[in-house]
């Protein structure tokens, strides 16, 4: 079973922070989360404090991810989600997500991120607790270069135009569904 999971910009902004500027494998916490719940296991998840190389945020409105469900091994699951109120299920995960952390991720917030006291207020919090497990960050993806979909056609005509002079633009034909003349 796959579950389609929608992190929303302005409800979700730390998560999808955590996610995009710290590589924090939301997908995988959710889940264990998610297991724990339902198995009745104690599990609170580490959360990193830092502040990004790079704030990847400006242009994101929501980000989505799947969480896969194995229909035998995670029968119990599967069978506790089908008994949640229609439409709910997305809030519900985040909910329970925020809920398995060492602490709020309310850091994210601040303007200037001030790590050294965050992470003292941070490991106060997980000092009172028991089972604090920390996750392996996500590896970097590397930049995906620009690129532009055309028909052959469309290529042609803005080759003729000039429109694809001058830039670092990657050209990728699509005639999949190329348009009939009659």
């Amino acid at each position: 079973m796959n579950i389609t999971v929608r992190l929303y910009k302005l409800h979700d902004y730390d998560l999808i922070y955590l996610y995009k500027n710290l590589r924090f494998p939301v997908r995988d916490a959710m889940k264990l989360a998610l297991e724990s719940y339902v198995r009745n296991t104690p599990l609170f998840l580490k959360i990193p404090i830092d502040t990004p190389e790079i704030e990847n945020l400006k242009d994101i409105k929501n980000v989505q991810f799947h969480l896969k469900l194995d229909e035998d091994k995670d029968a119990d699951i599967i069978l506790y989600l089908s008994r949640l109120k229609k439409y709910y299920r997305n809030s519900f995960l985040k909910n329970l997500l925020r809920g398995y952390l060492a602490g709020p991720a309310t850091y994210v917030y601040e303007e200037n991120i001030d790590v050294v006291n965050n992470q003292k207020r941070y490991q106060l919090v997980e000092d009172n607790l028991l089972s604090v497990k920390t996750l392996e960050l996500l590896k970097k993806r590397k930049r995906k270069k620009d690129h532009i979909i055309l028909t052959l056609d469309q290529k042609r005509l803005f080759e003729l135009a000039g429109a694809l002079d001058g830039n670092d633009l990657e050209v990728i034909i699509n005639d999949r569904n190329p348009i009939k003349n009659q």
